[in-house]
């Protein structure tokens, strides 16, 4: 085999198993943990989910104007096409996200590549796919990874129409869309056009007008945001507590710094001077030099001017990744090509990697971030789905985390058809009427669905809550468990708790599972489970209770439709006021509600007693008794 197909099989090796990499990452990440309080922003703001439809309208209407002033537009509409072709789903919308993050990994190679070499090109490649920073964004449902590939395409589509001879149109085309999207993704990305910009009138003697023309058309359409963007300025300049938690200038600066620097900043400090010291005279150095300085201090800048950035809102400033990695890559690169310094630029970007992947090994080091994880939903609302019956409430207990718990706990039970509410609702005194519908849907409630963040403080109302259920309601058992969450459910009677096994079949897929009878004066309250095979046809079959006297006739009765679910639950209260004293037969009875036929019903391991089934004999006693 030569040497240049050697090359080329390292090359692609180097490429899968980049990818890969960052693919797992992100994947497993986005099956991690729940969406937080601003990734369901973002799909509240393009009418996702159970928020819309919206249309293009809508998004810039209620979702940016009426919701979130300070965002930009040009994600949120990637978003909307994205989510309507691949659906609503966690793993669906962060997929986006790890899409864009794997674009930006290319086009930070061709970058590189272009500015100066292949070599260039695959260390800055690797420089940003290790990035603990990174990679922590490459699941998450925001849109600071299309900034990294808005910045990354914006230069390389600039470098292409500058350096060409007679470059084709396309190419203006592409800076054209490069521009928009900065401009047009997140106030942050800004500055990079602008130190683009500032570049090209300073630096740039020939051919100056080729980007004249895509420059104005994206700067002419960003101004019509203008009035938009003053708005929000507005609604965040009141912001006390915001600006309190805002850091400075130089404090911005060093942050990123450290996030980039995997938390060894004078190693990056150290490494970025060594290379611009030895790599001064190659112009493609020279201009990385001058994007990443000049972009940094045009965002600390702005960020004097909003007050918005905090030691978790580094994020914001998520373009200065590619401009670091392919300074730093050029540099090496270049060092690599003189006496000595391919065995010592290899040496440093060993260093470099050594400490990417001790900063990705430290759980605490992007702790800063974003709050703690949120739990995992799904673990939740997956064992609710397959068994929510009619009158079933979800109940969740957050403690002191109650507030930031609500707005991902909404979101994400949303499907399941049934009252859900955070458990401080029934106790929170400064919304009575909130408090009022709470504890409404717990005194009607049939089962409630119980779930505890395990991982937060036990609160007084806790030990309230606990009390009531176990007064009022049967302990069902556990049904969800992971490091987070805990899920119990409680029913007012046992024939409603899943899992008591079959005791007499209905037809072939429904098996009675659970009987419980109450009577008073006035009502017999039957109360029926049934294990219901997936085949059986949904709203198609009734339940009815009849009491049947010695002449053979029901004196009595009581219909429900059978609910969807495998483990359906109805309760049947029969009228007793035009009843008789006397014994009766309590027959139960399941038949088809269109054609009134019914199913054959036999006890477990009895022949079939015909189209009744027997449950029990009551006693009628008279008025006088």
């Amino acid at each position: 085999m030569s040497a240049t197909h050697l090359r080329r099989l390292a090359f692609f090796g180097f490429w899968i198993i980049l990818l890969w990499f960052v693919f797992a990452v992100g994947i497993d990440g986005a099956d991690a943990d729940a969406l937080w309080y601003d990734e369901i922003r973002s799909v509240a703001v393009v009418g996702g989910a159970h928020f819309g439809p919206y249309n293009p309208v809508d998004i810039i209407d209620k979702g940016i104007i009426n919701g979130s002033l300070t965002q930009l537009p040009a994600y949120y509409f990637t978003l909307w096409v994205w989510g309507f072709l691949v659906g609503w789903s966690e793993l669906a919308m962060r997929s986006l996200t790890l899409f864009f993050s794997l674009l930006a990994l290319a086009w930070t190679y061709r970058l590189g590549r272009d500015l100066h070499s292949e070599r260039a090109g695959l260390m800055a490649a690797l420089i940003l796919g290790i990035s603990s920073f990174f990679l922590y964004y490459t699941h998450e449902l925001r849109t600071f990874t299309l900034v990294v590939v808005a910045t990354s395409f914006t230069l390389w589509c600039y470098h292409q129409l500058m350096q060409r001879a007679k470059p084709s149109r396309w190419w203006q085309v592409g800076l054209f869309f490069g521009l928009f999207t900065l401009l047009h993704t997140h106030y942050f990305a800004m500055p990079v056009a602008g130190a683009l910009g500032l570049y090209h009138v300073i630096f740039q003697r020939r051919h100056w007008w080729r980007p004249v023309v895509p420059t104005l058309v994206a700067g002419g359409i960003a101004l019509l945001w203008l009035p938009i963007f003053f708005v929000g300025y507005n609604h965040i300049e009141g912001d006390v507590e915001l600006h309190g938690r805002a850091i400075g200038f130089l404090e911005s600066i060093a942050e990123v710094l450290h996030y980039f620097g995997n938390g060894v900043p004078l190693l990056l400090i150290a490494l970025l001077a060594l290379v611009t010291i030895f790599g001064w005279r190659v112009k493609a150095l020279r201009f990385m030099v001058w994007m990443a300085i000049v972009s940094m201090l045009l965002m600390a800048a702005l960020n004097e001017v909003t007050h918005v950035l905090t030691t978790s809102r580094i994020r914001y400033l998520i373009g200065m990744w590619p401009l670091l990695a392919i300074w730093l890559a050029v540099g090496l690169a270049h060092l690599s090509t003189i006496q000595y310094g391919k065995r010592i630029s290899s040496g440093l970007l060993a260093v470099w990697l050594v400490v990417a992947v001790y900063a990705n090994l430290q759980p605490t080091f992007l702790s800063g971030l974003n709050p703690d994880p949120y739990p995992r939903w799904r673990t939740i609302t997956n064992a609710i789905e397959d068994s929510t019956q009619p009158n079933d409430v979800f109940v969740f207990h957050a403690g002191a985390l109650a507030d930031e718990a609500w707005y991902p706990m909404d979101y994400a039970t949303a499907g399941l058809g049934i009252p859900s509410f955070i458990s401080l609702a029934l106790y929170d005194d400064t919304s009575p009427e909130n408090q009022a519908w709470a504890w409404e849907q717990v005194d009607t409630a049939q089962r409630i669905w119980y779930g505890v963040d395990t991982g937060v403080d036990a609160a007084n109302w806790r030990n309230d809550f606990e009390a009531i259920l176990n007064t009022d309601f049967v302990y069902c058992g556990l049904f969800a468990q992971d490091e987070r969450l805990q899920l119990w459910l409680y029913a007012r009677s046992a024939a409603h708790c899943p899992g008591g096994g079959a005791v007499a079949t209905f037809g072939e897929g429904i098996a009675l599972a659970g009987v419980d009878v109450a009577q008073t004066p006035q009502t017999l309250r039957v109360s029926l489970g049934f294990d219901v095979a997936q085949d059986v046809p949904l709203h198609t079959y009734s339940a009815a209770v009849q009491l049947i006297g010695a002449d053979g006739q029901p004196a009595a009765q009581a219909d429900a439709g059978l609910p969807p679910g495998h483990y359906a639950t109805v309760t049947l209260n029969v009228p007793l006021d035009q009843v008789q004293a006397g014994d009766y037969d309590m027959v139960l009875i399941i038949y088809n509600w269109q054609t009134l036929e019914r199913l054959g019903a036999a006890f477990i391991d009895e022949a079939s007693s015909g189209d009744s089934l027997l449950l029990d004999t009551v006693t009628i006693a008279s008025d006088d008794e």
